[in-house]
């Protein structure tokens, strides 16, 4: 497990049900969706109390770079972030084979959300550096991904998740000629109103993209004296 990995984990499971729920509810506000607690506690995993039973150490901290010998292979291990901080891919050079996690899937791209916790990232930025470190693998790599199933074609699956994400900012630039809150934003990244646990989904990942533009300077980022939050072109 990677050092980051191990600290978010342990700092969320260490972290009450009703703090989870306070951080959503006023990350979520300052980008303009409203929601009730009862909303925010559904949605929030808060239950993990429940079959926490504590952080085991960790004894070795894996990096980027490292080489592991497991199941008769040696692995590299891939770093990567974006969708999760601290992720890691392992790859056989020899055999050509990664085992890609949840950074590329076959057929959805991973959420690439701003979470509360770290509400001034940019995990998309994290992303696409993370998507030209995989390049390196073999073009006819053997993909082995957490979601369904393993798949060739390493660079052009790589290629339209790269391109899916340089076409969202492109909407976002052209709706940006108006100053706008997050929340306000989704329809126009997603085509469509969501509903449950996916419009949480919906707003992180909607900010990650609105904290990209920001991070270029190619928006403004403006806070109001109430805390809200809305972006317009720089």
């Amino acid at each position: 497990m990677s050092a980051i990995g191990h600290r978010s984990t342990a700092e969320f499971l260490a972290t009450s049900g009703e703090e989870i729920d306070a951080r959503r509810i006023e990350f979520v506000a300052a980008h303009g969706m409203e929601v009730s607690p009862e909303a925010a506690q559904r949605n929030s995993g808060r239950e993990h109390g429940r079959w926490y039973g504590g952080m085991p150490p960790l004894s070795q901290v894996t990096a980027g770079g490292d080489r592991i010998v497991a199941g008769g292979r040696e692995w590299q291990v891939i770093e990567t972030s974006g969708h999760c901080r601290g992720h890691l891919c392992l790859y056989d050079a020899a055999a050509t084979i990664l085992i890609s996690g949840d950074q590329v899937l076959p057929t959805i791209s991973p959420n690439v959300s701003v979470l509360a916790s770290r509400p001034d990232a940019d995990p998309l930025g994290e992303f696409l550096e993370s998507l030209a470190r995989l390049e390196r693998c073999d073009p006819g790599t053997l993909v082995l991904p957490s979601h369904g199933r393993p798949f060739r074609g390493l660079h052009r699956r790589i290629e339209v998740l790269r391109s899916h994400h340089l076409q969202q900012l492109d909407t976002l630039r052209a709706a940006l000629r108006t100053p706008a809150a997050a929340h306000s934003l989704v329809a126009v990244m997603f085509g469509r109103p969501l509903r449950g646990f996916h419009r949480f989904l919906a707003l992180g990942e909607t900010v990650a993209h609105l904290n990209h533009l920001w991070h270029r300077g190619e928006v403004e980022r403006r806070v109001g004296p109430d805390g809200r939050i809305t972006f317009a072109a720089a």
